[in-house]
């Protein structure tokens, strides 16, 4: 699905929780996962992928993490990651 098909589908007011997204990869979860959030619909999910696709929408992975906390505005400061960098942690926390 490209960026222009999906923004036409959005501005036609679909629900969006109406869409069974189908995303096998990872770079398309965490996509469908930013934009929507973590409750999203997601369809062709390999069996031995599920309790990584659960990690990432819980936020336990650093590709959904930083968004994680900013929408739910946590108690866990975002500068925790660069506190963990300065003890040796690698936290990725691209947006």
């Amino acid at each position: 699905l490209k960026e222009e098909e999906l923004e036409v589908l959005l501005k036609n007011r679909l629900a969006v929780d109406n869409i069974i997204w189908e995303a096998p990869l990872k770079s398309q979860q965490q996509k469908l996962i930013s934009l929507f959030g973590c409750n999203v619909n997601l369809g062709n999910i390999a069996p031995q992928e599920v309790l990584a696709l659960e990690a990432l929408r819980l936020g336990l992975r650093g590709d959904t993490l930083r968004s994680l906390l900013i929408r739910q505005k946590s108690v866990i400061p975002l500068s925790f990651a660069s506190q963990a960098s300065d003890m040796g942690y690698a936290i990725n926390t691209a947006p």
